[in-house]
């Protein structure tokens, strides 16, 4: 088969929450679908590269089946030697064109295309969107993220500036550094305060040591901005509907001013998706889609809830913060940072996720929790305080947000430092290599410290904290060693259980 660029230079294979079967799931059935758990699953996926996606699903969900498959034999190989290592033999990784190959004729409940469809040539494109018509089940979702307008007109200015300056250089390893050269030249030439400095600039944020996305996004050959209407139409054509964003914020008026929010809200829904389209000036779209002749309803209820599971990783600034007091409390999250809830549904769930266990609560445990929080210190209290509004706004509010989590799988994580602690093969394998873990609630985390990736690795439940201290000593460079003790290292093992990468 054909050397592909993705051979000459590898894109690292990486895991995409948004577009992961649980997101997909969680997504479906908020939208009305009867869609399957991920514990079960068929996934595939389209343009694979080594896995990276894959696997930490197939590691999760060892009763669920899934498929990748990528043109660059390279990636497939490494992956097929991770899954070797690793032991999976619920994942296949094959070789094959999109535009030719043939998935089998079972359906997959879940069909992913991450980064594809707009940077391969339009056969192609249709390809793709034939096979997620044919291959998806009666109730799948099929995630398809793309280059959107009317955003992606502003990429194209240090896109073609860049590939007209490496038009005459072949070699794949040497255009990304002529191509930053081009935009270091260009900036150079504009004042500070300039509107072309500050396009490029946001528009080069990203790239920064990554000559492989530079080189795969930028600089490919097919690089094709889609306006959402005209992907629906497409989407149309094949017999496929539009079902919702795999970021559910993103779907959200609630940031609009209160007469363009109402106006927005006023509208059929599509128009108003392209709509918000304009308003952002949106870039990048990961779309979820799913069979005609199926009842979408954007509208959750609280039924469609029965079967997911809810979280949060937003703690109280105060641990003594009472919800039902009519003060504002403050949260600290740790992608989020720190906010102020003041609405008392708001407050009393956050509390109560907080409080419950971090692998996921029911929703009709949340909400007794909540009544609980809100009764107050005395019977007055309760009949002051207690809201008429039902729980649902508050939640999806704060899941538009991001700072309450919504999904259809339960994890297993361990929430506390085991006596031997232990962190899964695959997360030893990528701190190892230096590579942002997947953890446990199948989220990114980047181990930020040598000492702390050092200390993953050792993490193989063989060793309790003496041994692990002994260990880690060892492994570290003498002018570290003096700072290890074992407060630091329950320090550190606390923070891996915080971010559910310790494991039972």
């Amino acid at each position: 088969m054909e050397t592909t660029p993705y051979d000459q230079v590898r894109y690292p294979g990486k895991f995409y929450p948004q577009a992961s079967a649980d997101r997909l799931a969680t997504l479906g059935r908020l939208c009305g679908l009867a869609s399957a758990l991920p514990a079960r699953c068929r996934l595939l996926e389209l343009g694979c590269g080594d896995g990276g996606h894959l696997i930490p699903q197939a590691l999760a969900f060892p009763q669920a089946r899934f498929v990748g498959i990528d043109l660059a034999a390279t990636a497939i190989a490494e992956g097929r030697q991770a899954l070797a290592a690793l032991g999976l033999d619920n994942l296949e990784l094959r070789v094959g064109d999109i535009g030719e190959v043939d998935p089998g004729p079972e359906p997959f409940d879940f069909i992913v295309a991450h980064g594809v469809l707009s940077w391969v040539p339009a056969t192609v494109r249709q390809r793709l969107m034939d096979l997620c018509a044919r291959c998806l089940a009666p109730q799948g979702v099929a995630y398809i993220s793309y280059s959107a307008l009317p955003g992606g007109y502003l990429r194209h200015v240090p896109r073609d500036l860049m590939r007209f300056h490496t038009r005459a250089i072949a070699d794949p390893q040497q255009r990304p550094r002529a191509a930053r050269e081009a935009v270091d030249f260009m900036l150079a030439a504009v004042p500070g305060q300039a509107f072309t400095r500050e396009l490029i600039e946001r528009e080069m944020a990203g790239f920064e040591g990554k000559d492989y996305f530079l080189l795969h996004d930028l600089l490919a050959e097919d690089n094709e901005p889609l306006y959402f209407l005209d992907f629906i139409d497409a989407a149309t054509a094949c017999g496929l509907q539009y079902l919702a964003e795999a970021e559910f914020g993103a779907m959200s008026t609630a940031a609009y001013p209160g007469p363009v929010r109402r106006r927005l809200e006023a509208m059929p829904r599509l128009e108003r998706e392209q709509y918000i389209d304009f308003l952002q000036l949106r870039r990048f779209r990961q779309t979820l889609l799913c069979r005609q002749g199926l009842v979408v309803d954007p509208a959750v209820t609280e039924p469609r809830l029965d079967g997911l599971w809810l979280s949060t990783r937003a703690l109280p600034a105060c641990p003594d913060a009472e919800p039902h007091a009519a003060a504002a409390l403050e949260f600290r999250h740790p992608y989020q940072g720190s906010f102020r809830a003041a609405e008392p549904l708001a407050k009393a769930l956050l509390c109560a996720l907080a409080a419950g266990d971090p692998r996921g609560m029911r929703y009709a445990d949340a909400s007794a929790a909540v009544a609980r929080a809100l009764q107050g210190p005395a019977p007055e209290a309760a009949a002051r305080l207690a809201p008429a509004a039902p729980l649902l706004p508050a939640l999806l509010a704060l899941y538009a947000r991001d700072l309450v989590e919504i999904h259809a799988a339960r994890w297993t994580h361990a929430t506390a430092v085991g006596e031997r602690p232990r962190a899964s093969p695959y997360v030893r394998r990528l701190a190892e290599r230096g590579a942002p873990v997947v953890n446990g609630a199948h989220g990114t985390f980047l181990l930020p410290t040598p000492m702390l990736r050092r200390l993953v690795a050792l993490l193989d439940g063989t060793r309790d904290a003496a041994e692990l201290l002994e260990a880690l000593v060892a492994a570290s460079p003498p002018d570290e060693r003096e700072a290890l003790s074992p407060e630091s290292l329950q320090r550190r093992l606390l923070l891996l259980a915080q971010n559910a990468l310790l494991v039972d």
